[in-house]
């Protein structure tokens, strides 16, 4: 078992049980940024450590109320400075109820936890959640070893992030090359069920695999579904407590991260004509503000309504699709918007792009052209080169390699979302714990606008 996990799991549910809020951040937040956060968590006398703990000591019966806090989650996301968001027991428990509703769970609930557990989507869907409901939680002994925790474990119920997903499909496709099935001979209904016959048995039949903190690639969600995975997606942030909405057995559509949790209320704001705008939320898992940050708070939050950010849009039966965060939005000279996170999902359907992020580089003072920063996937670069026999690659030839390979993943795109250039990086981007790319890091890093 992952021993940090264990530690941090067993020290939140300590002190909230205490009726003291528990501080979490980013293991990989800047060092810079923890003096600060410890410094706010001392003066308001939350700050707890394992010293004055004993194994044998009683605890008393809990006397907060709904309205005490219960945890500060200290996140950075990939904006830049840490805020404490404060969520109180009511909070929670309102998440976990709606939680537990939307995916008919009970007793029999079994997890796997492999993500942080100081990251809310973990701590509430991986951890509270089945031990509310009487289940069981396992901890993953490493990314690793996880195929083989997974075994072993047979969950039924598993969160991960797309990241972790993308790395699940291209494994087991990497496999089924590996067998000798041809593109031809694994098409063929047969084989397919050979394959999915043999994913369900080893681990993934019986689990229902839920994906958050950022957009799925369809077609990865599509590809895992034939492999015989039950691939839900769920949307939401630390702020909520987090979830806002999900997709369950019987209420999905691709691309759509489902339909709103029962008790939450959502809206779209300032909705253009293909009915995107910003999403806001208001509902009993909004967060009482951010700790001691009246004026963050101020910003997000009106009239009850917390303003997440993103930009996403409703249809007709209730179903939220998330298109792009709204800072992160590129308007173009004809003024067409375009998401990034919609055109980076096209680049990396190329096998030999790792990472990618598309940003807006301006041209005049109001729009912006379609730029693109890209990490290629060292490991299918040194396939190609042992392929084709050419040696080690100039990098003049993986530029020309990596320039067709956007050309190819962005011709279904509409042509004002075309990426008009990019620039190859040496290294992969910095990322949160999660695998979200932190851009303000990257904008600070390199003359991007």
């Amino acid at each position: 078992a992952r021993l940090r996990s264990v530690i941090d799991t067993v020290s939140s549910l300590a002190v909230v049980q205490k009726s003291r809020s528990f501080g979490g951040s980013e293991v990989k937040d800047p060092l810079s940024s923890l003096p600060s956060i410890r410094k706010e968590l001392e003066r308001s006398g939350r700050l707890l450590s394992f010293e004055g703990f004993c194994l044998d000591e009683r605890l008393p019966d809990p006397s907060h109320t709904s309205k005490d806090t219960a945890l500060i989650l200290y996140t950075s996301g990939t904006t830049g400075r840490s805020k404490g968001a404060v969520l109180s027991h009511g909070n929670i428990v309102s998440n976990i109820q709606a939680a537990a509703s939307r995916f008919a769970v009970d007793s029999r609930m079994h997890t796997l936890s492999i993500l942080p557990i100081n990251h809310v989507f973990e701590q509430v869907c991986g951890l509270l959640l089945p031990l509310s409901v009487g289940g069981t939680v396992s901890f993953a002994e490493s990314l690793k070893k996880l195929g083989e925790n997974l075994v072993e474990v047979r969950p039924s119920f598993f969160t991960g992030v797309p990241a972790l997903y993308r790395l699940f499909h291209d494994r087991i496709m990497k496999n089924v090359r590996g067998q000798k099935l041809s593109r031809l001979l694994f098409s063929l209904p047969l084989a397919r069920r050979l394959v999915v016959s043999r994913v369900k048995r080893n681990f993934a039949g019986g689990t229902m695999f839920i994906s958050g903190g950022a957009a799925l690639d369809p077609e990865i969600a599509k590809g895992l579904m034939s492999l015989g995975f039950r691939i839900f997606q769920g949307y939401g942030v630390t702020e909520t407590s987090p979830v806002i909405s999900a997709e369950c057995p019987g209420r999905s559509r691709l691309g759509s991260v489902g339909p709103i949790l029962d008790g939450v209320e959502v809206k779209i704001d300032g909705a253009g004509e293909d009915g995107v705008g910003e999403i806001l939320v208001r509902g009993p898992n909004v967060m009482q503000g951010y700790f001691k940050n009246p004026s963050a708070t101020e910003e997000v939050m009106t009239d009850g309504w917390y303003h997440t950010g993103d930009l996403g849009r409703l249809d007709d039966e209730g179903f939220l699709f998330v298109c792009g965060r709204v800072r992160n939005l590129i308007v173009t000279p004809n003024g067409k918007n375009v998401y990034p996170e919609e055109v980076e999902i096209e680049l990396l359907k190329s096998s030999f792009i790792a990472e990618a992020m598309v940003y807006g580089h301006k041209i005049d003072a109001v729009s912006e052209e379609v730029h693109a920063l890209i990490y290629p996937c060292q490991e299918h670069l040194h396939d190609y080169e042992r392929s084709c026999n050419t040696g080690p690659l100039a990098e003049a030839d993986v530029e020309a390699l990596i320039r067709n390979e956007v050309l190819k993943a962005c011709k279904g795109l509409a042509d004002y979302k075309l990426v008009k250039k990019f620039t190859l990086r040496q290294d992969e981007f910095p990322k949160t714990t999660t695998r979200k790319i932190k851009r303000f890091a990257v904008e600070a890093d390199v003359s991007i606008g």
